[in-house]
């Protein structure tokens, strides 16, 4: 449910012109935020091994590659990974056995980090090839 009102709020702000940067930010926030509770709460109550904490440290760091790029002005849409992707892994690893969860939380947690290392380089290279243009115009 949570999820469906998340992607309706985004599309709805969007569909009638009162979406803002700082709107897609506390958005992002509350992406991260309620992961990070869905997993603390799943990990209390003894569903899944703290592994799955993992999942949430790689996603703090694409959130913040993000937005470094974004007040940087450059394109951060270059993470082969994102929600949908770390979302899959992670509720794979709720329904899979010990072993199996706790290496579905370690792909989902370094597919992550790797995704920030992405974000980053293309914003540095973007960033790079758009001073480029400007010096040579």
């Amino acid at each position: 449910m949570g999820a469906c009102c998340d992607a309706l709020d985004g599309s709805l702000a969007r569909y009638c012109s009162v979406n803002s940067e700082l709107g897609k930010y506390m958005d992002s926030v509350a992406d991260r935020l309620s992961e990070l509770i869905f997993i603390t709460c799943a990990v209390a109550g003894g569903l899944v091994s703290p592994m799955a904490f993992v999942v949430a440290a790689g996603s703090f760091p694409l959130m913040a590659a993000r937005d470094h790029d974004h007040i940087k002005e450059a394109d951060s849409n270059a993470a082969a990974f994102g929600r949908p992707e770390r979302l899959t892994l992670l509720i794979a690893g709720l329904l899979s056995p010990e072993p199996l969860a706790n290496i579905l939380f370690l792909l989902a947690g370094t597919c992550c980090l790797i995704s920030s290392l992405q974000v980053i380089i293309y914003g540095r290279l973007a960033s790079k090839a758009e001073a480029r243009q400007k010096a040579a115009l």
